[in-house]
């Protein structure tokens, strides 16, 4: 499973900006905020309320679907 291109960047991004402790903590309660309004996120739940298994991101051969990265 790979990470999504939103979330990617709000790490990549509080790594960056974070020159101690406290503003890292800081940046990570900012990327949670961001995150959780995505669609990966929304997605992710969905799955996981569902208790259905997360599709891998090759998709699924046997029956030709897709399957998306959270």
């Amino acid at each position: 499973m790979g990470a999504s291109v939103v979330a990617f960047s709000l790490i990549k991004r509080s790594l960056a900006l974070a020159a101690d402790l406290s503003s890292l903590l800081k940046q990570e309660a900012n990327a949670k905020a961001l995150a959780i309004g995505t669609h990966e996120y929304r997605e992710a739940v969905h799955w996981l309320l569902e208790k259905k298994p997360i599709p891998s991101p090759q998709g699924n051969s046997e029956t030709g679907e897709n399957g998306r990265y959270l």
